[in-house]
């Protein structure tokens, strides 16, 4: 009997088309290669972009069955909100659903969350689109709210996650920046840019 192998990588410049692809398969109708490059590293992002997207900090982990990526999940710190993450990105390979391991990501995700001394993780996702991913969250413990501060043409919801002691404080439909993701996710060429990363590589391997 094969011992199914489960491993966390960070997202990182050794991996990064893995995970560009496995968003794209698990997202097909929305983009995220700018969040992920930038992720990287926010000061390489920026040189060769010349964009500073306003976060704190974004960290993204791979998760990977018998050394096939299935996964991915991360965590973002807004400026101005610092005893609280965020969710980004978490989804399973479709062929790799139903198997525990969009929860088994969840909760090291939550754990890394754990570790950075924040009292809430919080999230916004479609309610209708992604109902399989908000049963996981009610189950783990996440509380959801309806999102109406910004016109957007989805059932936005926003859940949140107590990750100490202290009473749950909700989002009560605070601006949350939903629609400046779409913004910045469409403010450069990505042929472009993916193509200075290549350089970028190729430069420091020489």
């Amino acid at each position: 009997m094969i011992k199914t192998k489960i491993e966390y990588r960070k997202l990182d410049l050794s991996n990064y088309k893995e995970a560009i692809s496995l968003q794209k398969s698990i997202f097909p109708l929305e983009e995220g290669t700018f969040n992920i490059l930038q992720s990287i590293d926010f000061n390489l992002f920026k040189e060769i972009t010349n964009i500073d997207y306003d976060l704190k900090f974004l960290e993204y982990y791979l998760m990977y069955v018998n050394d096939k990526i299935v996964g991915i999940s991360g965590l973002y710190q807004i400026s101005n909100f610092n005893n609280e993450l965020w969710l980004g990105w978490f989804g399973i390979d479709k062929k790799y659903r139903n198997n525990g391991y969009g929860e088994r990501l969840l909760k090291y995700t939550i754990d890394k969350a754990k570790g950075m001394n924040v009292a809430v993780l919080r999230l916004y996702t479609d309610y209708n689109d992604n109902f399989n991913a908000v049963k996981l969250y009610e189950k783990i413990g996440f509380t959801g709210e309806k999102y109406t501060n910004e016109p957007l043409d989805y059932d936005c919801r926003i859940y949140s996650l107590p990750l100490n002691e202290k009473k749950l404080e909700l989002w009560n439909n605070r601006y949350a920046g939903v629609k400046g993701y779409d913004e910045f996710e469409n403010s450069l060429n990505k042929e472009k840019v993916l193509k200075q990363y290549d350089m970028y590589l190729k430069s420091i391997s020489n």
